[in-house]
């Protein structure tokens, strides 16, 4: 996928050059954690409606 790639490449060249770069919000960080140790299945259908 090529844009993926271009968007890690940006992010990289950011992380790098310590542009661009916060913390993330308390509440995002702890939503990450608690969900981090779930199963994730890539190939299942997603259910319901997606907003991008």
């Amino acid at each position: 996928m090529p844009a993926t790639g271009a968007f890690l490449n940006l992010l990289d060249d950011d992380v790098r050059r310590e542009r661009n770069i916060t913390t993330l919000p308390h509440d995002l960080a702890q939503a990450m954690l608690a969900h981090a140790q779930h199963p994730v299945n890539l190939d299942e259908d997603i259910d319901g409606e997606v907003e991008l």
